[in-house]
């Protein structure tokens, strides 16, 4: 494992995730799609089921496990669905900024606090991370295990089922990248048409090893 000097790495960690929760408490917004999902983890703990309108079977979600989380906090400590929405929200953006460094700390030989403050500062200036942290919505959740089941995929591809099987309860999408994963194994070890050239199937792993780490941050989140 790589040396480093953790009291500047603490240090950096803490600078950053303290700026992102401050700007997360500026932003501070609601969006109107929340308040979808509220009225659904209200009905069904009314006895009404999973429905918008009592009496009325419809399907008008697709936020499953989100919703589960708001009925959960509530029923167990009656916490509010906007504040609970809100703490998980922010829970998980400060997750994303965890799972960078942790990314960085494993592959990188050295200058680790060089590339933390790098990767703050990038992620800081993203700055519909903590909009949608704070939105209400299930965006950095999905954000979040998206980024672990593409961190799981490279560090041990035996765990990546489970990051995914969660990220597709949280929004659909998550089958997409699911379906993403299985094709990029099923490249590597060439088990689809390849291009002849050499050179092209290397283009295309590498594109996915240092553009796939950032895609649920900046496709999801963007």
């Amino acid at each position: 494992m790589p040396k480093t000097s953790f009291r500047p790495t603490f240090l950096l960690i803490a600078i950053t995730l303290s700026v992102f929760v401050y700007l997360c408490i500026h932003y501070d917004v609601t969006q109107d799609d929340a308040f979808i999902s509220f009225r659904y983890a209200a009905n069904f703990l009314n006895g009404d089921g999973l429905v918008y309108n009592s009496g009325e079977q419809v399907e008008g979600y697709t936020n499953f496990l989100w919703i589960m989380l708001l009925v959960i906090f509530k029923q167990i400590f009656s916490i509010d669905f906007i504040l609970t929405a809100k703490i998980l929200g922010i829970l998980f953006g400060a997750a994303i900024f965890l799972l960078a460094y942790l990314l960085i700390y494993r592959h990188s030989e050295k200058g680790h606090n060089l590339l933390f403050a790098a990767a703050g500062i990038m992620l800081i200036s993203h700055l519909p991370l903590p909009y949608w942290s704070t939105s209400g919505l299930e965006t950095s959740a999905f954000a979040c295990i998206a980024f672990a089941a593409l961190i799981a995929e490279l560090r041990a591809p035996a765990y990546t089922p489970l990051p995914l099987f969660i990220a597709t309860l949280l929004r659909p999408e998550g089958a997409l990248l699911c379906m993403i994963i299985i094709i990029n194994r099923m490249l590597r070890h060439q088990r689809l048409p390849m291009p002849r050239a050499a050179s092209g199937s290397n283009i295309l792993r590498a594109d996915w090893n240092t553009r796939g780490i950032s895609f649920p941050l900046l496709v999801f989140m963007g």
